[in-house]
Order: structure tokens, then C-alpha cells, then sequence
């Protein structure tokens, strides 16, 4: 297992793992088939849509 050099460093990665895995982990046995690809559909353009717009943001900053 990766080794943190500090505390704030291992609390930033498992904040940010923590909103990735609740965002992508799915109960697969509690939801249909049909609503289980759905919300998978979801889930995917939502990560996709929230590189872009980090990407926007960190473009902004770098213009300036």
C-alpha cells in the first residue's frame, strides 16, 4: 500500500477517494439491470463532465 509523508497528504487523497468511490460504487445486487446501466451512464458523464470543467478552471488560473 502506498505510504503518505504526511497526515494532510493522506487526508486529501481519502477526501477526494472517499467522493470517487461513493460517486462509482454502485449496489449492484439492489438495483435492476436497466437502472444499474443508467446510473452507470450517469455516474460516467457526470466524472467526465467534472474533468472538463477542472481543466476550465485550472486554464483560467494559468491565463492570468
Amino acid at each position: 500500500m502506498r505510504r503518505f509523508r504526511s497526515m494532510q497528504q493522506a487526508q486529501r487523497f481519502l477526501t477526494v477517494h472517499a467522493a470517487v468511490y461513493d460517486l462509482f460504487n454502485l449496489g449492484r445486487h439492489l438495483v435492476s439491470a436497466k437502472n444499474y446501466r443508467f446510473f452507470r451512464s450517469r455516474a460516467f458523464r457526470l466524472g467526465i463532465a467534472l474533468q472538463h470543467e477542472k481543466r476550465f478552471v485550472v486554464e483560467l488560473a494559468t491565463a492570468e
